[in-house]
């Protein structure tokens, strides 16, 4: 099966439509307990996609698989970064970028600081695929 095919094949499966873009993202380590890890940094990353379902991004390092993070993600056009928790459900070696990791997180919480974030959100996606389709 070629890459283009194998592509194909796996959009069908997906949920949610994806929207590439590269945005600043930021997260932290949490523990078991949902609590941010005390000694964890806020490490930097470039998001390369989002769904409602979750979120790839490429990260300097590797983050292991189960993992939940915190993420911050500075989407263009928003006031504010969209904040939300997700569990790591793939880590793989970063194909566009040597040394770097891609990071597959299924959303498990997304929230906003007011209401009308959320409309925001949807906009941008919605705007985002009528561009790309």
């Amino acid at each position: 099966m070629s890459d283009s095919n194998r592509r194909a094949a796996l959009d069908e499966k997906r949920s949610f439509p994806r929207v590439s873009a590269n945005c600043h993202l930021a997260w932290r380590a949490m523990d078991e307990a949902g609590q941010l890890e005390r000694l964890a940094e806020k490490n930097d990353a470039v998001m390369n996609n989002i769904s409602g379902g979750g979120i790839c991004f490429t990260n300097p390092v590797e983050v292991e698989r189960g993992r939940m993070l915190a993420l911050e993600v500075e989407l263009p056009g928003f006031p504010m970064a969209v904040i939300s928790m997700g569990k790591v459900v793939w880590c793989r070696p970063s194909s566009e970028r040597s040394g770097a990791f891609d990071v597959g997180v299924e959303f498990w919480w997304i929230g906003w600081k007011d209401e009308e974030a959320q409309n925001q959100i949807r906009r941008f996606i919605t705007d985002s695929l009528r561009r790309d389709g």
